[in-house]
This record gives structure tokens, C-alpha cells and sequence, in this order.
């Protein structure tokens, strides 16, 4: 149940309020107040979803209560409803924090109002969730990563007769360090560190300590290890092999284990001690694992935001053009049905009347149809009668069905068909329904006196069905958009040229389902386009 306080005194504007977002939202509960303290009380011990406040009370305005509500319940949507609200103070109040504003005397902005309002406040909520979470998550990150001890280790230079380290000897490694290693104390204690763990020569680290030694300069390294094994292997008696490289794992015993060879990256620092170094490292591979993929989490994020953003975008441009396509031709009919009524017609008018409203209610059929058959397709539920078809009366009888949608435009219609066409497997209804949609898209957007025409050919394994008109052409930014559902090259074009823009849509999905392609080709806009199907001939077992 929505709960929404309502700040006004007049009951005949709550009441016709109350009415308006009844319509649309019927779950809902209303508490009206008229003063600031029972405002107050009411922000405090209500539950709310939604305040609307009128902007004028004879000692109270929207104003103030758009204060009290930002201080006491600042997540719950304000909308200021006022029949006098100026355009300054409205911008103001905008500005101060409320959600949105209606007048009185626009009552049916209300819902819409209230729904956007609705919808925000619980992306809000849903952000500061995911906010809180991330926050939680990134919390308990750190804390287990400041508690994990760093490995430590002692070693001593190695030296040959003229002076030169050849190797270190392990005078200390803490319990870190031997879980890293795989390795107990005693397996490591007075070793010589290279020859235990090769992986200190092989990834440069040896020389590394030398330098710090040599020079008292402390080493401040972050190292890649590009092969597990070799950062975890050192050779031991019979062929066994341990874990003996800088690794945060568990110790194990390898050689019946394949590696990973995933490389992991360690955080090193080393300084001079006596003839030797301590050596601090730990493992940061997670660390930069996590960080890496929080920003592709945050990428995908915004990509999915903006593709939400997008659709939503492309849902309400298109059930605009709806609404719009739907209410002309009933209006056509409509208003010749008025005519026909007053029976004072003559019977040329009559009979113009009639086609008129035949006409009109053709193509309010078809533009049903093309809803519904767009609605089967997202629901999975289209369904086809397959049997082996020749597509050249397939073809005529779609060219037959479009002709007089070319003749009201003096366009003429070529076709070019093949009749040495081996047969396809598919549905007719649907084929022909494929055919007449290019031919209608073709003409839609080729000017008065212009030309269509088609062909029908087989190439090798499929009967091709290629419509080219000399229209106004498709941009190369919109091309691979153009079977796309909801998608229109510009809200100008639909409107120009008038239909839901899903023919081509269901065009794409009616080959796809015949296991067929289809697609468009355009050199740009003003020079035409061509569409071509292609259909797998049937092969005749």
C-alpha cells in the first residue's frame, strides 16, 4: 500500500487529486493535513512514500514544508502542487529539492508526475544499497588485508674468495614466509637461498639483494611472476616438487598437480643488514585482481545504465508513434462515419466514404498485426508451417499486394524473376508477408514517379530476393540499426512517411526463422538502398 501525505486545505482539490492518482496507481492511501503541525507529526510518524503539497495555505505555504521535509524524511519524493506557482518560484523550489511541480489547472501531468517521481526515488534507493554494499565489501577488503602478516626474512651474503656474492644463506623466515614458501624452518634455515629457490636467480631478485648490499640503496619492488611453477618449485629428492617461490598459498606438494601458470605480482622491499638484507614481501595478486575487477563491475555498470536508459528512450519514442498511427486512420474513419450518418450524401461521396473507411481500416489491421506479430516474436510464441514452396507465385501475389500502395505514388514496380528457382522450405503466409514488407519499405521512402524493383535468382545453395528502390537512402551510422526493433533513423522520417517502423524488424526474424539472412546496403542518403534476402534451397531427399 502507497502512502502519501497531502498538504491541503481545499477538500474539493483533495478530492480531485486524490481522484486523478487513483486512476493509474489503485493501491494507495492518502493522509491530508492542513496545518504545520499536524505536517510536522505526519513526516514523523508516517511511513511515507510520496508528499504532495499545495504551494498557497492561508498560514502555511509549500515553501516551508519542502524544508521540514528535506530536514526530517529528505529520501521521500515532494511534488508542489499550486494553482498560482509562477515559473521563478518554481525553479526555485526545483532548485531548494523538490522532485517536480504541477499546477491545478494541469491535473493530468500528475501521474506522469508522480511515476517519474516514484521511479527515481527508488533508483535512488537502490544506488545507495549498492553504494552501501560496495562500501561494506571494500571495508572488509582492507581489514583482512592489514591483519594478514607480510613475510619476513633474513639472509646473509655468500661470498667467494675475491669478495663476490655468489649466493645468501637463510638466517631467518618467519611463519608467513614458510607458508609462502611451502617449506618448514628447518627446511630453510642455514640453505643457500638460490640453490633452494631458483626463482630468486631466474626473476632477477638475487641481483637485486646484491645491489642493496653493495650500496646500502633499499629496494622498493613490485614483481611479476610469470610461471607459477616456476615461482613455487624447487626440485627436492626423488622428483618431488614443493612450493619454494614468493606465494601466498597453502603449502602443498606440486608434482601431482598441474599449474596454473597464472602470473601473480608481489609487493617486495628489501634493506641492508650487516653483510646481508631483511626482506618484507606479500602477495598483492588478489588485491589487484579486485581492483581490476571493481572498474570492469563500474564499466559494466554504466553500459548496462546506459543501455537501460537507451531502451526505455526507444520505448516511449515508439509507443508515441503508436498512439499516433493508431488515432489517424480511426479519425479518418470516425469522421466519415459522421458524414455518412446526416445521409445527404450523393453516391460519388458515398462511395469515396466507403473506400476511405476500408482503406483506413486495412491499415490499422496491418499495423495490429505487425504489433502483434512483434509481440509473438519477443514472446518466442511465432510458430511456422513449413513445406516445400516455389517463391515465384510467392512473389507475385506480393507484388500484387502492394501495387496499389505504388500507383498512389505513380511508383512503378519492376520485376526481374527467375524461373528456373529450385524450392524452398517455408511458410507462404510468411514468406509473402517478408516480400510484401521490402516492397512496402521500399515505397514508403521512394518519392512520387519513382522506381521499385525486385529480383529473384539463385545463387548456388539459395534463392536470393533482392528489392532495390531509388529512395531516399540509409546514413551509414543508421544501416546497422536498420533491422532493429523500436529503431527509426530520426522521429522526422516516422513521421513523414507514417508505420510503426517493424516491418524490417519482423523482416530479420521471419529469414531468421527460415534459416535464411538478410540484410541492407545503402551508398548514403538521397541514393537509394537495396535489401536482399537469401533463402537455403530445399534439398529434395
Amino acid at each position: 500500500m502507497m502512502r502519501i501525505l497531502l498538504l491541503e486545505d481545499s477538500w474539493a482539490d483533495a478530492e480531485l487529486i486524490g481522484t486523478s492518482l487513483k486512476k493509474s496507481i489503485n493501491d494507495c492511501d492518502f493522509v491530508r493535513v492542513e496545518t504545520r503541525i499536524d505536517f510536522i507529526k505526519a513526516l514523523k510518524t508516517e511511513t511515507l512514500d510520496l508528499i504532495l503539497a499545495d504551494y498557497a495555505l492561508p498560514s502555511f505555504d509549500g515553501f516551508s514544508a519542502l524544508e521540514l521535509a528535506r530536514a526530517i524524511c529528505p529520501e521521500v519524493p515532494f511534488i508542489i502542487i499550486s494553482g498560482i506557482l509562477g515559473e521563478e518560484r518554481a525553479i526555485e523550489t526545483l532548485k531548494s529539492g523538490a522532485t517536480d511541480y504541477v499546477l491545478k489547472q494541469r491535473l493530468e501531468r500528475l501521474v506522469p508526475a508522480v511515476e517519474r517521481a516514484l521511479r527515481e526515488a527508488e533508483e535512488r534507493k537502490l544506488l545507495r544499497q549498492a553504494e552501501t554494499e560496495l562500501r561494506k565489501s571494500e571495508e572488509l577488503f582492507r581489514t583482512s588485508v592489514e591483519t594478514i602478516l607480510d613475510c619476513f626474512a633474513i639472509y646473509s651474503a655468500i661470498r667467494d674468495t675475491s669478495g663476490k656474492i655468489i649466493d645468501f644463506r637463510i638466517d631467518y623466515v618467519n611463519a608467513a614466509a614458510c607458508e609462502n614458501h611451502g617449506l618448514t624452518q628447518e627446511e630453510q634455515l642455514g640453505k643457500w637461498l638460490c640453490k633452494l629457490m631458483p626463482v630468486h636467480q631466474t626473476s632477477g631478485l638475487f641481483t637485486e639483494y646484491c645491489r642493496v648490499v653493495e650500496t646500502g640503496q633499499p629496494l622498493v619492488k613490485e614483481l611479476l611472476l610469470e610461471d607459477e611453477q616456476e615461482s613455487r618449485g624447487s626440485v627436492r629428492s626423488q622428483g618431488s616438487v614443493r612450493s619454494a617461490g614468493i606465494n601466498n598459498q597453502q603449502p602443498t606438494t606440486n608434482h601431482q598437480q598441474p599449474t596454473t601458470n597464472h602470473p601473480r605480482a608481489y609487493d617486495i622491499r628489501a634493506v641492508k643488514f650487516g653483510d646481508g638484507v631483511v626482506v618484507t614481501w606479500r602477495d598483492t595478486t588478489e588485491r589487484r585482481q579486485v581492483e581490476e575487477e571493481r572498474k570492469q563491475l563500474i564499466i559494466q555498470e554504466q553500459a548496462a545504465r546506459a543501455e537501460a536508459e537507451k531502451a526505455n528512450r526507444l520505448k516511449d519514442e515508439f509507443l508515441a508513434v503508436v498512439s499516433h498511427e493508431l488515432r489517424t486512420p480511426l479519425n479518418s474513419m470516425l469522421g466519415w462515419a459522421q458524414i455518412l450518418k446526416n445521409r445527404q450524401l450523393n453516391e460519388a461521396i458515398a462511395s469515396k466514404a466507403l473506400e476511405t473507411i476500408e482503406r483506413n481500416a486495412r491499415h490499422q489491421k496491418k499495423l495490429i498485426e505487425d504489433i502483434l506479430d512483434v509481440s509473438m516474436i519477443i514472446q518466442n510464441k511465432l510458430r511456422l508451417e513449413l513445406q516445400p514452396l516455389y517463391l515465384v507465385p510467392i512473389v507475385h501475389a506480393a507484388i500484387e499486394d502492394v501495387q496499389p500502395q505504388a500507383q498512389a505514388k505513380s511508383i512503378e514496380i519492376e520485376s526481374m524473376l527467375s524461373p528456373f528457382i529450385s524450392p524452398v522450405m517455408g511458410d507462404a503466409e510468411r514468406l509473402q508477408q517478408i516480400v510484401c514488407n521490402l516492397l512496402s519499405n521500399a515505397i514508403k521512402f521512394t518519392p512520387a514517379a519513382g522506381q521499385v524493383q525486385i529480383s529473384l535468382q539463385q545463387i548456388e545453395s539459395f534463392a536470393q530476393i533482392t528489392v532495390t528502390d531509388t529512395g531516399q537512402g540509409i546514413s551509414s551510422d543508421f544501416l546497422p540499426h536498420v533491422f532493429d526493433r523500436f529503431r527509426q533513423a530520426d522521429g522526422t522520417t516516422t513521421r513523414k512517411y507514417g508505420g510503426l517502423g517493424l516491418g524490417l524488424a519482423i523482416v530479420r526474424h521471419l529469414v531468421e526463422m527460415h534459416h535464411g539472412r538478410v540484410y541492407a546496403t545503402s551508398e548514403g542518403i538521397g541514393k537509394g538502398a537495396t535489401f536482399t534476402v537469401q533463402l537455403p534451397i530445399y534439398k529434395i531427399k
